[in-house]
This record gives C-alpha cells, sequence and structure tokens, in this order.
C-alpha cells in the first residue's frame, strides 16, 4: 500500500490557509487606509492635480475594488473559522494544499492497495490527508472484508501511527509498517477487558471476535499461517 499526490485542478492562487488569508487582509486594509487617507488629502489640497499620484476618480476605484477584496476574504475567514478548517479552495473544495517532491501543490492524497501476487489494484481511497497518517485500516479494511481471514499488509513508515495499527490488528489485518529511523521494534498497548473467551472465537476471524480476543490477552486468536502467527503473537506480547 502507498499514497500519491495527485494535482487539482484548483490553482494554488484559489487555495488559501487561515495565515494567507490573515496577510491578505491586514494588507488590504493598510491600503484602504492609505486609499481614504489620499482622498481626504485632495479634499483639503489646493492643486489637486499635484498633490496626489492618483486623480479622485482612480482612487475611488482603487478603493472599491480593495473593499470587495476584503469582504470576500473575510467571509472567507468567517467560515473556516465556523466550519473548523485549515484550508479551503475555491475551485476543487475537497483538496488541499499538500507538499512533495517539487515543492507544494493543491491536490488530492490517493491511498493506493495492491495486490502482491497480481500487482493489481485491489482498492483504492480518494482523501484530502496531506499525509498517509492513519489512512491504512481505512484504505485496507473493505479489502480484508471481500478476502474474508486474516490480511497482511506492507506500507511505509508514513504509516506508523499506533491507533490505526491497533484497529488493523482489531480488523484482523496485520500490518508490517517498515520501522522510523533508529527504531527496531513497535511496542503498541491495548486496555485489558476482561472476557471469557470461547473456542469458537479463538477461530474466528471476524472483527468483533478479534477485537475481543486482543483486549482479553490471547494470543492464539485464530487459526492461519505460522508465520501470521509469529507476527501476532509479537504484536500481543506487547499488548498483554
Amino acid at each position: 500500500m502507498d499514497g500519491s499526490k495527485f494535482q487539482a485542478n484548483n490553482a494554488k492562487d484559489n487555495n488559501f490557509t487561515a495565515n494567507k488569508l490573515d496577510d491578505r487582509i491586514q494588507w488590504l486594509n493598510q491600503h484602504t487606509d492609505e486609499y481614504l487617507r489620499q482622498l481626504a488629502d485632495i479634499d483639503d489640497a489646493e492643486d489637486k492635480a499635484e498633490s496626489e499620484q492618483f486623480s479622485r476618480e482612480e482612487l475611488e476605484e482603487r478603493l472599491k475594488e480593495t473593499t470587495e477584496r476584503l469582504e470576500r476574504y473575510k467571509a472567507y475567514r468567517d467560515y473556516m473559522e465556523k466550519n473548523g478548517l485549515s484550508q479551503i479552495s475555491l475551485t476543487d473544495a475537497d483538496a488541499k494544499l499538500m507538499k512533495n517532491k517539487n515543492g507544494f501543490m493543491v491536490a488530492y492524497n490517493v491511498q493506493t492497495a495492491v495486490d502482491s501476487e497480481t500487482h493489481l489494484i485491489e482498492d483504492y481511497q480518494v482523501t484530502n490527508h496531506p499525509t498517509d497518517h492513519g489512512l491504512l485500516n481505512s484504505t485496507v479494511s473493505d479489502e480484508k472484508g471481500r478476502r474474508g481471514g486474516v490480511l497482511e499488509v506492507v506500507a511505509g513508515k508514513g504509516y506508523n501511527v499506533e491507533d490505526d495499527m491497533v484497529k488493523c490488528l482489531e480488523n484482523g489485518i496485520i500490518p508490517h509498517v517498515i520501522l522510523p529511523d533508529g527504531q527496531d521494534e513497535y511496542e503498541i498497548e491495548l486496555p485489558y477487558e476482561e472476557k471469557e473467551i470461547s473456542e469458537e472465537m479463538r477461530k474466528s476471524t471476524s472483527a468483533d471476535d478479534l477485537k475481543e480476543c486482543l483486549h482479553a490477552g490471547q494470543e492464539k486468536c485464530r487459526n492461519h499461517t505460522k508465520r501470521q502467527w509469529k507476527v501476532l503473537k509479537l504484536w500481543k506480547r506487547r499488548c498483554s
């Protein structure tokens, strides 16, 4: 599994973050004050042609354009605050400003799950998350449901999010996530919940049974290959 950035139609100029809007609002406020000052000077000047760089008509037109832009940016800012948004895009509303190898672009982060044997795309998820953090379980859970049993997934270290990997384990997905530099093991904690586990539950691969087995501290939660069991046992020893 991996993520790829797909550029949206939305231009950078039509994408606004809170800081970008704040800077533009401040800049426009300053220009509005300056145009108002120059209009006041024209009213007081005896020689209007020599007192200012622009005529009254030019200043009034500039003031009108600046005021309209200012009101528009303030409306964007209010909308972001009301809806708890960190940024907005005017053309592609769901697209976000993201970093890629060439800098920044307004894009989508497309998650793709590829079968290790056929190399064909088995599932995908189009997101506006700037990074891959927390997207492992949500992308492959449907594929796990279609295949049944236990699913193993290999992913880069960008997917190293403990809560997401816990959800994977509870869902019957074993995440083989590349370790960060300088780290040679994972330590994942699960809250212990005392529960009587039946033999049927131990053999089951349903998400509900797997979750209860894990939280009850059971290592042999199901029948599957020796390699898979060994990986799960390592994870459960740290959880129980």
